[in-house]
């Protein structure tokens, strides 16, 4: 009998051995894993996110691989410098950031903390350096199909784009739907004028109003806008005065179902989600910039009040520019040999 309670002491001591040793085991390997967590940080420029625009998709998308990373953003008024700054003193290993007016800000805090990826979204750099990562999306060859589809949609021929701040980026939106009008005119034998405003903010809803008005009392009938919030205001207003409107980024038909043709669509979420993940799992993609476009899936306009006749031509024509037939232009010089080679 007492060599039987020995035994049963015995293997109850092996188990509770096994017991902590497993407990040791997990607490050690929870412990390495935070020590290799990365962080990463996403830093705007604007004062907020949280309104559903651009900035919320890039969040989105590095949020939807949290795998093995500490994730969050920071925004705020003050100086991209010292929101930059802020991300480097919380050890970020990553910094994502959207530098649509901000970029040489970026760059040089890039620069001046070598041992820190930094991402820039929506952004071509000139500058060769081992930490920078740069993405950048060909909307200027979506927006032209928007283009294609105002064209065929205005009565009054003249058509309205608004933009956000100006930078090279929102100009590539500005002439690839411009260039679109004009490609579709022709085909059309119209002669339809487009009107510019910028809005010089991305974030205020009423001035996409107020824009709006002012454009459709110019007699504008379709408006594009490639301007954020402030472009929520401009479908708005469409719906209000029962005008056109074309959506950007996602699809915007939701917000004046009626009153929005298309949507010129950009995958911000997917790509964002895409480069995130690889970065987390180790590959290294120093000084790439990664491009996303038509023939990855992450480019397009949506049916929706375009007819199946309005919106085949308008697929025949984005064959058109894969295949090269069609070069769409992302800048004035470029428009404006575009122009000369519809004569």
């Amino acid at each position: 009998m007492k060599k039987v309670k020995n035994q049963v002491l015995i293997s109850t001591a092996i188990i509770l051995i096994l017991v902590v040793a497993i407990i040791a085991s997990a607490v050690y390997l929870n412990a390495n894993e935070k020590e290799n967590e990365k962080t990463i940080i996403l830093v705007v420029e604007e004062e907020a996110i949280g309104d559903g625009s651009y900035n919320d998709l890039v969040f989105k998308g590095i949020k939807s691989v949290s795998s093995g990373a500490k994730i969050s953003y920071i925004a705020g008024n003050e100086s991209m410098k010292s929101k930059l700054d802020k991300a480097i003193s919380q050890n970020a290993d990553i910094i994502w950031t959207v530098p649509s007016i901000t970029s040489n800000e970026v760059i040089a805090s890039a620069k001046a903390n070598q041992n820190v990826t930094y991402v820039m979204v929506d952004f071509k750099s000139e500058e060769n350096l081992d930490n920078l990562i740069t993405i950048s999306f060909n909307s200027y060859e979506s927006s032209f199909l928007g283009g294609c589809a105002a064209a065929m949609f205005t009565e009054t021929n003249t058509v309205g784009f608004v933009g956000g701040q100006e930078s090279e980026v929102i100009e590539a939106f500005k002439y690839g739907y411009k260039a679109g009008v004009e490609y579709t005119s022709k085909i059309l034998g119209k002669n339809v004028k487009t009107i510019s405003q910028y809005a010089n903010t991305f974030s205020d809803e009423n001035k996409g109003k107020t824009i709006a008005q002012e454009l459709y009392k110019e007699n504008c009938d379709v408006i594009f806008h490639a301007a954020g919030v402030t472009g929520i205001g401009v479908i708005k207003e469409a719906e209000i005065q029962n005008k056109w409107a074309i959506g950007t980024d996602v699809d915007q038909e939701y917000l004046a179902p009626d009153n929005v043709i298309t949507s010129v669509i950009k995958e911000i979420t997917k790509a964002t989600s895409s480069v995130n993940e690889r970065l987390i799992n180790g590959e290294d993609l120093a000084g790439q910039n990664i491009v996303f476009n038509f023939s990855n899936g992450a480019e397009g306009i949506v049916q929706g009040n375009l007819s199946d006749k309005q919106y085949n031509e308008i697929m025949q024509i984005k064959e058109k520019i894969v295949s090269g037939e069609i070069i769409v232009p992302d800048n004035e010089l470029d428009y404006e040999k575009f122009l000369q080679s519809l004569t």
